[in-house]
Formats: C-alpha cells, structure tokens, sequence
C-alpha cells in the first residue's frame, strides 16, 4: 500500500504595517521671558496594511534639561480627510511640565495616510547658558487592535517621514534631531562711561 502523502497547506504571510514619523519646530515666539515653540508631528503609514494603535512619545524634558523650565501650552491633532482616524489625547498632557512622554495615539491609520499632531510648548531658559535644544519622538504601532508592537520608528527633522523615499523611514540615517535655538548669551560685554 502507498504511503498518503501530506496535503500541503499554503499559509499566507504576515504583513506588518511601517510606520515613520517626522518632526518639525516653528519660529519661536519670545513673550516676556518666555518662548512659545510650536512643533509639529507627522506620522505616516507607509506599509500596505492599516496601522493600529499608532502611539506617539515625547521626551520634553530630554530637549530641555533643567534649570530650563517648560509647560506644553496647547496640543492639536490633524487627521486625514477622507480617512476614520481618531486621536486619542494623552490625558494631563496639556499643563504638563515634562513629565508627561505620552503624546496620544490614533486608533488607525490606513496605507499611505498622514496625520498630524500640533504643539506648542512653552519654555523659560532661566539661568541656562545652553542655547541649542533638540531631541527625537517615537511612533510605535500594531497589526491589529490593542496588539503587539511590531513598528517602530524615531523621529527624523521636517515633516517627511521618509526623506530618502526608500519606504523604510527606520534607516540609521534618517533618525536626526529636530534643533531650536533660543537665548543668545551676550558674552565679553563692557560699559565705559565717556567724559563730557
């Protein structure tokens, strides 16, 4: 008698999304002593399935190290048009003075969308001498719904995901800082007084 031989089961790959995100600073505003600095996150989805739970993180207290003082002033998010996106805000994030990294999450966020989040942080520079402040966000996401991580991505400067185009925004190359520069110190300053 022959042997049956095993019925081969095709089994269909796994695909993962590929989340990349981009972060970019505005013209910082100087009111007082303090600096209202507007950023901007752009996180995309440049896989071929739906990203889930696409959570944003912000070291803040990373880009400004004490005795500089901050607050985030002001937190606004911008889904794409004809998509079904939700952000989900961090709670006490607004207020909050560095201590808070959770930047919110979007439920989803389809193949080839953008999002945005928008905010403005408010610093005082106090007795620093430091003048040049920067640092990177982290997006993560999931295949399916309150899933396991499977992308990752830190933070490249603009708010192109993916500068080089090669759909793989977590190149080494492509994770660079987002720079601000606030408070120029007056150094070697003298005062003479002129006789009359």
């Amino acid at each position: 008698n022959d042997t049956p031989k095993p019925t081969p089961v095709a089994i269909p790959a796994v695909i993962d999304p590929i989340l990349g995100i981009a972060k970019q600073v505005g013209v910082p505003l100087l009111k007082g002593n303090e600096y209202f600095v507007p950023y901007t996150l752009a996180v995309q989805n440049l896989g071929s399935v739906t990203a889930f739970d696409v959570r944003l993180s912000d070291d803040l207290r990373a880009a400004y190290p004490a005795p500089v003082s901050l607050v985030v002033d002001s937190v606004t998010a911008t889904t794409p048009v004809n998509g079904n996106s939700v952000y989900i805000p961090s709670a006490g994030l607004v207020g909050s003075t560095g201590n808070i990294t959770n930047f919110g999450a979007f439920d989803k966020l389809a193949v080839g969308e953008t999002a945005y989040v928008n905010f403005t942080v408010r610093v005082k520079v106090n007795a620093s001498t430091q003048t040049l402040f920067e640092n990177t966000a982290t997006v993560t996401g999931a295949r399916v719904a309150n899933g396991l991580v499977v992308t990752r991505d830190i933070s490249t400067d603009g708010l192109n995901p993916d500068p080089n185009n090669s759909g793989y925004p977590d190149e080494n190359n492509e994770a660079l800082p987002t720079p601000v520069v606030l408070g120029q110190p007056v150094l070697g300053m003298s005062k003479r007084v002129l006789s009359t």
